[in-house]
């Protein structure tokens, strides 16, 4: 999994979400109150593609939220589509949650 077959992970250590915009009011078709639209930036093998997507928000008080989502993104678009065991064809899942808090200025 780590081989240039697959991640690289000896040269390409990370991956990357860079988020562009979070609207609320401008949500994904289908999805549930509650949720906010994110637009951003996926990197992954030093390869970059723009990715739109829901999350749920859950307020944590005043100054903080958590954002949980769960989106598919497919091997190929990053250079993953064939490796010998065939393991990284087709599409994933990535889960992923995050914690926003607003620091005090």
């Amino acid at each position: 999994m780590r081989s240039d077959d697959s991640f690289s992970a000896e040269q390409l250590p990370f991956t990357q979400f860079d988020v562009i915009s979070a609207d609320a009011a401008r949500k994904l078709p289908g999805t549930l109150p509650g949720t906010v639209r994110i637009e951003g930036r996926l990197t992954a093998r030093d390869t970059t593609r723009p990715i739109a997507l829901s999350a749920e928000v859950a307020a944590d008080g005043a100054d903080s939220a958590t954002l949980t989502t769960r989106f598919t993104v497919d091997h190929a678009d990053f250079g993953l589509s064939w490796n010998q065991s065939r393991m990284l064809r087709g599409f994933a899942t990535v889960t992923a949650t995050s914690r926003f808090t607003r620091l005090a200025a």
